[in-house]
């Protein structure tokens, strides 16, 4: 046995819906700035925090060059036949 209701109406409403005031706006964007102020906190403070760890990382645990070439000498091009043998010389050690 099947009922069938009839419901007339439902989709009107009876009284008319008030309308959010300026200030009720405000307020909402008043949360959402600072919520947004503390998720760019949150990143700015892990930036720093990711900064640090890896200059304190490159202090202890990076070693410098010690096989004498330079940044600059490896990325330098050699201008003569000169300067890439001794270039090659350094780089493979040979005396």
């Amino acid at each position: 046995m099947l009922m069938f209701v009839v419901i007339t109406g439902c989709a009107f409403a009876d009284q008319p819906v008030a309308q959010t005031s300026a200030s009720g706006n405000s307020v909402i964007f008043h949360a959402a700035v600072i919520k947004f102020l503390k998720a760019m906190g949150g990143v700015a403070l892990s930036s720093v925090i990711i900064f640090l760890g890896l200059s304190v990382y490159n202090k202890f645990f990076v070693y410098p060059r010690l096989d004498g070439n330079s940044e600059d000498d490896v990325l330098k091009t050699p201008h003569s036949t000169e300067e890439a043998l001794t270039f090659f010389i350094k780089k493979n050690k040979l005396k």
